[in-house]
């Protein structure tokens, strides 16, 4: 007599979960281990795949992502991983803090200050009147702004108009059309001289400017560089470092470098000496990108030893996808 058929056990719909429970803690896992074994060690190496991890894992969403781990571990039911997951995150909480979170010091006397602004304006989409309202409320003598219009339109139009109403509110303006930048200065304190364009193909456009402040001279590089994660910006950096290394004048260099900070690409300018403005004189949450939940150190400001950052904020605003940048920086006596 034949076996009689075994009947199949019904898939109960809590095995199913804790299932893809299980499943996605693993993901988790390699996730994490993969950002914090950059973060911590090789960061973006030239290979394309390590850059883009390492860009994809900033510390405050590995954070987020061992917080995320205890609910899988408490889900799965094992007290043991969610206390590990509970150790990892309290660590990666603490190096978010000492990395992203500054706190001011005491600064040397200046003999003369410049407050700067510096801000990526998302293709101007909040509008002409709120950009302008939010620059007012900056209160900046020199402002530096990348993304001056959508990249579609052709006749630049809303860069034209906010290059008008910033001459008709006492700036001088110099632009580059054609890469949607900006430098203003104060008419009344400032000047503007010669002005020139660079660009390292497929990775970066810099408006280089002469400008004196209070008969200061002050040479003037603002920065845009290409959004591609796996895209190798040293080019870029170098190029930069390179032209400022050489000016015989305090120099300041600034804007969207789409590099986080922690980056291979910044260690020369260290070794070289340039200050970044946060690292020197930060006050808060450093991360610039993306508004309102930003966890992206991608905007930069670096200057020479000869001006130095005096006080440097990242605040949240609606008007862009980018926190701007509010810099004060002082010569030196």
């Amino acid at each position: 007599m034949p076996p009689s058929p075994v009947s199949p056990r019904p898939i109960s719909l809590s095995a199913c979960l804790r299932s893809l429970w299980r499943w996605s803690e693993r993901l988790l896992i390699a996730l994490v281990a993969a950002g914090t074994g950059l973060a911590f060690g090789l960061r973006d190496a030239v290979v394309p795949w390590t850059s883009l991890v390492f860009y994809a894992t900033p510390l405050p969403l590995l954070t987020a992502g061992a917080l995320a781990g205890i609910a899988l571990a408490a889900l799965c039911r094992s007290r043991r991983r969610a206390l590990a997951w509970g150790v990892l995150a309290c660590l990666l909480t603490g190096a978010t803090l000492q990395r992203e979170v500054m706190s001011p010091e005491p600064q040397p006397h200046a003999v003369e200050t410049l407050r700067v602004v510096t801000w990526n304006l998302y293709g101007g989409r909040a509008g002409q009147d709120a950009i302008l309202q939010a620059l007012a409320e900056s209160d900046g003598d020199l402002l530096c702004l990348s993304e001056v219009g959508h990249a579609g339109d052709s006749k630049r139009s809303f860069l034209h108009s906010l290059e008008a109403q910033l001459r008709a509110r006492g700036y001088l303006v110099r632009a580059w059309p054609a890469a949607r930048l900006i430098t203003a200065i104060r008419a009344s304190e400032g000047e503007l001289h010669k002005q020139t364009w660079d660009s390292v193909p497929g990775v970066a456009r810099i408006l280089w400017t002469e400008a004196r402040w209070r008969g200061r001279p002050l040479q003037l590089a603002l920065a845009d560089f290409r959004s591609k994660p796996t895209m190798d910006r040293s080019p870029g950096t170098e190029r930069l470092l390179s032209r400022l290394g050489a000016s015989p004048q305090p120099w300041l260099c600034l804007g969207d470098f789409n590099t986080p900070r922690a980056s291979r690409c910044f260690d020369p300018w260290r070794e070289a000496g340039a200050l970044h403005a946060f690292e020197t004189a930060g006050s808060g949450y450093a991360p610039t990108w993306p508004a309102p939940l930003p966890v992206l150190t991608l905007d930069h400001a670096w200057s020479s030893n000869g001006l130095r950052p005096l006080r440097a904020d990242a605040p949240i605003r609606a008007e862009s996808d980018h926190c701007p940048l509010i810099l004060t920086f002082g010569w030196a006596p």
